[in-house]
């Protein structure tokens, strides 16, 4: 993305990107004065980025069905033998509900309430792709995992002891001694004392 390098840096004491945030504002403000001028360009800008969030949950789900079928590992949340069927169901959903999303809003359709959507989504998808080809597979490595799971898996996965732990300091925190009791006695088999 242009300007990007300005972009993704992190303010050091907000440990966030805050340009790219604000950049993020600005543009949404901007799509959602869009509706005063025209109501069909609106309804085309949320249809594209109704689309374009459906696309980029179909593609990896497209992937994982078909070219990673084998070589897929799961992780600690996996649907197991239902997820290829239900992969399968997701992505005839999203070519059903896209179609859907360019299709007209109204009839007789005229240049003024014509969806846009198609035309759009289709130079976006021609912009995306040429510049993976040219420009970033030569580059972009994937992304980089910076948790290892192996040492800190309690640390990250649900139900594991360390997260019930943490889950149950928090409600005696917010909740007092009865709810964290409640808690620890749904989540640890009744074990009280270990957290007290």
């Amino acid at each position: 993305m242009p300007g990007s390098k300005y972009l993704h840096k992190i303010h050091p004491t907000l440990d966030s990107p805050v340009w790219g945030v604000w950049l993020s504002c600005f543009v949404s403000g901007l799509l959602g004065l869009l509706y005063l001028a025209d109501p069909v360009a609106f309804s085309a800008i949320t249809s594209i980025a109704t689309i374009g969030l459906y696309i980029s949950y179909g593609i990896p789900t497209f992937c994982r069905i078909t070219y990673a079928r084998d070589s897929f590992e799961p992780g600690p949340v996996s649907l197991g033998r239902f997820s290829i069927p239900i992969g399968v169901i997701s992505c005839v959903w999203i070519v059903i509900i896209t179609v859907l999303f360019v299709l007209p809003t109204s009839s007789p359709v005229t240049a003024k309430n014509m969806n846009y959507t198609v035309a759009i989504v289709a130079a976006s998808a021609i912009y995306i792709f040429a510049n993976w080809y040219f420009n970033a597979r030569h580059w972009f490595k994937g992304p980089v995992s910076n948790i290892d799971l192996e040492d800190n898996h309690d640390d990250f996965v649900a139900g594991s002891e360390k997260v019930k732990s943490q889950g149950a300091e928090e409600m005696a925190n917010v909740g007092g001694a009865a709810q964290k009791s409640e808690y620890i006695e749904e989540n640890k088999g009744g074990d009280k004392e270990e957290l007290s």
